[in-house]
């Protein structure tokens, strides 16, 4: 039985409660004569996420089980799959592809650089929330991935995640952000469920391996894996290999000692948190590049230094990025004590996420890797 809150919503009211008029205008302008974001000519990449993000899922967006149905299941396979193709292949993947998916070469003109941009179209008079993925042309192989699991919810942790991938896109492989608000559909996960006083809900990604956002990070870990690991120096001392790995980016009030407070999808207890833990490992690299950021006052923190609960244990991509195999993400923990370091869960107070002075800080720590 559907309780309460997942019955239907007055999707207008939410509409209208969150954007001022004159951007309402715009958006239902622009959803009504079908025109995509790239139609008004952007020149930044900064300013066409913020117009493919209007078209985001808001909370309490999706009216019923059999909706959040109709719009994942398939469509969430058809974008992990052209996400595949992009990064195995580049812009010009013959993928299969949908309607509802957007796939375009764009010229960003304030760094002179070509984006391989994967976004949604609006289809069958709906939109489904699949994200966007986005790529430098002409790189190729493994690499690091930033990510941003949480956008309108996290704060502006997803404008944030763009703005550090375009002025440091040198450094990573690609850039994934969720199409929907963690709360878009407010019933309780059938994969990680959390606690009865605090629920994950079925279009958390970061709890709920079936979401497009979750099916797509998948798809990039397993490219990943598709490379011996000589081509990752967080693993060998080859000159010439390249960090690997997955980072999430993220918003906490929870724990607000921390300006940042890291982890890797481990236990508490795990060895990797001990200070004399490799410093090779991508976690560890971040560590030691975020603790520089201390002379301007912040408090860079893990699980060894604080008692924050945010550890990300049960993130699903944590954990299978921490070996738990696809499809047993959603019961099992890494069984490891020893693992990888390749995921990197990054908890920012408001001080780390809300003012560009701030993304550059950050942006300069994740770009020293």
């Amino acid at each position: 039985m559907i309780h309460e809150p997942c019955m239907l919503f007055r999707i207008v009211s939410v509409v209208v409660g969150v954007l001022p008029l004159h951007a309402l205008l715009i958006l239902l302008w622009r959803q009504q004569h079908q025109v995509s974001c790239f139609d008004f000519g952007p020149t930044d990449l900064n300013v066409l996420f913020k117009c493919l993000r209007s078209n985001f899922l808001a909370a309490q967006s999706i009216p019923s089980l059999r909706h959040h149905e109709k719009i994942t299941r398939e469509p969430a396979a058809l974008f992990a799959s052209v996400v595949s193709g992009v990064l195995a292949e580049g812009c010009h993947t013959s993928r299969t592809t949908a309607p509802f998916i957007d796939k375009r070469l764009f010229f960003d003109s304030t760094v002179s650089r070509y984006y391989c941009v994967i976004s949604e179209r609006k289809y069958d008079h709906q939109w489904r929330g699949l994200g966007v993925f986005v790529v430098p042309r002409n790189t190729n192989g493994p690499g690091v991935h930033l990510m941003a699991p949480h956008p309108i919810f996290d704060g502006s942790t997803d404008f944030q995640a763009v703005w550090i991938f375009q002025q440091h896109s040198t450094m990573f492989r690609s850039l994934l952000i969720a199409g929907r608000h963690r709360n878009a559909f407010p019933c309780t996960s059938n994969c990680v469920n959390g606690s009865t006083k605090a629920p994950y809900f079925m279009t958390d990604p970061t709890h709920s391996a079936g979401e497009p956002f979750a099916r797509a990070a998948i798809s990039i870990v397993q490219f990943n894996r598709l490379f011996p690991t000589t081509f990752c120096n967080n693993v060998t001392a080859n000159a010439s290999a390249v960090p690997c790995g997955v980072i999430q980016l993220h918003g906490q009030r929870s724990c607000p000692e921390s300006t940042v407070f890291l982890s890797a999808g481990l236990a508490n207890s795990s060895s990797l948190y001990h200070p004399s833990s490799p410093p090779s490992t991508l976690y560890g690299r971040v560590k030691r590049m975020l603790g520089m950021t201390r002379d301007v006052g912040w408090t860079v923190d893990d699980p060894w230094t604080s008692s924050c609960k945010l550890a990300a244990t049960q993130n699903v991509l944590g954990r299978i990025v921490n070996g738990v195999e696809v499809g047993k993400e959603c019961s099992n923990q890494p069984d490891c004590a020893h693992c990888s370091g390749d995921f990197v869960h990054v908890e920012q107070g408001e001080t780390a996420r809300e003012s560009k002075e701030a993304w550059s800080r950050i942006g300069r720590a994740l770009a020293g890797l």
